[in-house]
């Protein structure tokens, strides 16, 4: 998606780091860190740029 989307991979690996798709689940904690709404919206967003490009995120 970022190479279809002219952007630098890492750059984008970097920012979803940085971001809420940093799951504390994976670590086992399990307590309300974000909205479900949120959550949802933020994936759309992925999904929608994704469709653009033609690149299948799900």
């Amino acid at each position: 998606m970022a190479k279809k989307s002219g952007r630098d991979g890492h750059e984008l690996i970097t920012l979803w780091g940085e971001s809420d798709f940093r799951s504390p689940m994976i670590d086992g904690d399990f307590a309300v860190s974000f909205h479900l709404r949120t959550m949802v919206k933020d994936t759309e967003l992925i999904r929608n740029h994704s469709e653009k490009f033609g690149v299948p995120v799900m």
